[in-house]
């Protein structure tokens, strides 16, 4: 079967960092500072088409009928590069990523779409590779999309190796472990940061006076998230994930020039769900952006919506604010493949 009629689909689900990846050793290889520790959620998933072009030239990427250009189309290009060396399809292609929201918003699209770009392009070019293959492969255009390999509950190991051959992510719980948990993603923007998470950590590696110590502190929360996810230890999981949350940004804040990445609209959010959590098992964590997720269990998602709507109703700025739930959920995985 050669390249030249083959069409390869797959989905990739977002993931959300109870620890986060802040930083990075090696830029290329995409290689972290520091364990992170995340779950996969359910029916976000992005789907991505890779097909063969019916050209030569380059690879076109586009990301809801928008061609991804410089530069972006980098990550993208060395997933492909990857598995094009390493199969004897040679053919350009074009790859169709669709979602459901933006990119760039704190909200996990770009995990979503490299872990099912890597699992479309590595069947595309006939390549059968290993669930840790394929985590590295994945990470070479997103460090996070890593673990959106084996789904469920996943822990990236950051590895000591230059070439990066251990550094991926490693299934810690299957979705179903812990299925009464669920995610309360808060959109109150929709609009692409203005620092970019890759540029965000390199500031914050170079310039913000406590680095160190946030990598080492993410060792040993990684540790605790693993040990809370397996016992289902909701108070801890929630405890070690706001922390590490807060502590990201106060890194942020704390680089030159400072990053802030949250508005006033998350830090009404973030007072609010304090308040809840006196009354409900809430816990809150928030990537690059300003778009906070909540985390209850799934008896609690009704009250919480609409105490989170009441909220929302406060102020003009919110008020359109878009409210997803989700669950744990699989990890990439292959739809299709036809030619």
């Amino acid at each position: 079967m050669t390249g030249a009629a083959r069409t390869a689909v797959a989905l990739g689900p977002p993931n959300i960092a109870f620890v986060k990846y802040w930083g990075k050793r090696d830029l290329v290889r995409t290689l972290p500072l520091a364990d992170s520790v995340s779950v996969c959620l359910a029916g976000l998933d992005a789907r991505v088409e890779v097909r063969a072009a019916d050209r030569r030239g380059d690879d076109v990427v586009t990301w809801n009928g928008e061609v991804v250009g410089p530069p972006h189309v980098v990550r993208y290009q060395r997933i492909l590069a990857r598995v094009r060396d390493a199969s004897a399809v040679k053919t350009p292609v074009d790859v169709s990523i669709s979602t459901q929201r933006p990119p760039r918003i704190g909200l996990a699209a770009s995990s979503a779409a490299m872990s099912a770009l890597a699992v479309a392009a590595a069947a595309f070019h006939g390549l059968e590779m290993t669930q840790d293959e394929l985590s590295a492969l994945a990470r070479l255009g997103s460090g996070s999309a890593c673990r959106s390999i084996p789904g469920g509950f996943a822990r990236w190991y950051a590895g000591t190796r230059p070439d990066g051959t251990d550094s991926v992510a490693r299934l810690l719980a299957p979705a179903e472990h812990w299925s009464d948990l669920a995610a309360v993603a808060l959109v109150l923007s929709t609009q692409p940061k203005r620092v970019s998470s890759a540029e965000g950590m390199q500031r914050c590696v170079q310039t913000a006076p406590w680095t160190q110590e946030w990598v080492r502190r993410c060792g040993q929360s990684s540790d605790t998230a693993q040990a809370a996810i397996a016992s289902r230890d909701f108070a801890t999981l929630a405890e070690v994930s706001k922390r590490n949350a807060l502590a990201m940004h106060a890194l942020c804040m704390g680089a030159r020039p400072p990053i802030l990445y949250v508005t006033a609209d998350t830090i009404r959010v973030l007072e609010a769900a304090e308040r809840l959590s006196r009354d409900m098992p809430l816990f809150y964590t928030l990537d690059a952006g300003p778009n906070p997720i909540l985390f209850t269990l799934r008896e609690h998602v009704p009250a919480l919506i609409a105490a989170m709507n009441a909220v929302l109703a406060e102020e003009p700025s919110s008020a359109g604010a878009e409210v997803l739930v989700s669950s744990p959920g699989p990890g990439a995985r292959l739809v299709s493949v036809t030619g």
